[in-house]
């Protein structure tokens, strides 16, 4: 029960604080490509905590998944114009989101899965997406 007290304190803090538009983004950061990986990791975040919450629960609620795709493709569309002079690096985002997309489907618990073994496929789709978004980053 505590560990639901807490993740809830998390989600209470983590969406008043929630996401920003791509226009806040630039106005703070003045760089589309690192607005699009803020974005990206705060959504893959946020969402394996709703998942996780509505686990301990023993809910089936998984609506973050398609909210977190929506959430996150006006700031993939503004950095990939961001780089369309810059043909590697836009195949190197495009790389990027593909994997990021595929990451937040694979929030999805599988049914014969450990607890530890859910948070560790979860760790390495969230350390896969940091190394090709660094590469984004390095080549923009």
């Amino acid at each position: 029960m505590r560990r639901v007290a807490m993740c809830i304190l998390l989600l209470a803090g983590a969406f008043s604080a929630k996401g920003e538009t791509v226009i806040e983004c630039q106005a703070r950061l003045k760089d589309t490509v690192e607005c699009y990986v803020t974005q990206a990791k705060f959504q893959f975040k946020m969402c394996s905590l709703r998942i996780e919450l509505a686990l301990l629960k023993n809910e089936r609620d998984f609506g973050c998944i398609p909210e977190a795709k929506r959430e996150v493709e006006p700031f993939y569309l503004a950095a990939n114009r961001g780089l369309a002079q810059k043909k590697s690096a836009q195949s190197l985002l495009k790389d990027a989101h593909a994997y990021w997309l595929s990451s937040v489907t694979a929030l999805l618990p599988n049914s014969e899965e450990t607890k530890i073994g859910y948070k560790k496929r979860l760790q390495q789709r969230e350390q896969g997406f940091d190394e090709k978004a660094n590469r984004v980053l390095l080549e923009k």
